[in-house]
């Protein structure tokens, strides 16, 4: 594990102070058909914090194979829009709310570039 300090803002709460977090690269891959590569997704753990970044393909089984339910997670962070990034969203969304998944108690929440809101409302983006 890295050693290194790192400032939380706990998203609108005081800021916490880590010194150790973990970085696990979910997934690599690219658009492009893989069954040896998952979609691009990182993880960030910092302190109970588990921040996701990007959701490409298979990012719900990377995440179980890290010995994390989908669950655990619920805070989701868009590098920006393109399919390879976002396809695995309701994956780890729904996946996340059953049982098996980690029944996740709280908001999934998803921060992201301009488009975001209206991706995930399902509206037309142009």
């Amino acid at each position: 594990m890295l050693s290194l300090t790192f400032l939380l803002p706990s998203l609108g709460q005081t800021a916490v102070k880590q010194t150790d977090f973990k970085v696990t690269q979910l997934g690599t891959g690219s658009p492009l058909l893989s069954t040896s590569r998952s979609g691009p997704a990182t993880l960030v753990e910092v302190g109970n914090e588990k921040l996701l970044f990007d959701a490409g393909r298979g990012t719900a089984l990377q995440l179980n194979k890290a010995n994390l339910l989908p669950g655990s997670v619920d805070k989701l962070f868009l590098t920006h829009l393109h399919s390879d990034h976002t396809i695995g969203i309701p994956d780890v969304w729904l996946t996340g709310s059953l049982p098996t998944g980690g029944k996740r108690e709280q908001a999934f929440n998803i921060w992201g570039p301009k488009g975001t809101e209206k991706m995930m409302l399902h509206r037309t983006l142009h």
